[in-house]
């Protein structure tokens, strides 16, 4: 059965992979400058990730996993049928 993901459900996705992008990078004590360099990613447009104010493109997630050794599932978080909007 196909899923359909609603809008809500895809704005909760950004805002807690940027929440987990952000505890990451807080948990590993580097600054946005640091965490910027390290996987290309502009301070300004890491700033927007964080907030879930911007989508995180799927090389940018790949960039952040290979820059420290950890896998991209570990980024994104489990969502429930609920959370994704499923009835």
């Amino acid at each position: 059965m196909k899923q359909i993901v609603t809008k809500e459900a895809a704005v909760f996705l950004y805002r807690a992979v940027g929440g987990r992008i952000r505890q990451f990078r807080m948990d590993r004590k580097l600054t946005k400058e640091q965490f910027a360099r390290a996987t290309k990613c502009s301070q300004s447009h890491l700033q927007n990730i964080e907030d879930g104010t911007s989508k995180c493109p799927l090389h940018y997630l790949v960039w952040i996993a290979d820059a420290y050794d950890v896998s991209v599932d570990e980024l994104i978080p489990v969502m429930t049928d609920r959370e994704m909007g499923a009835s």
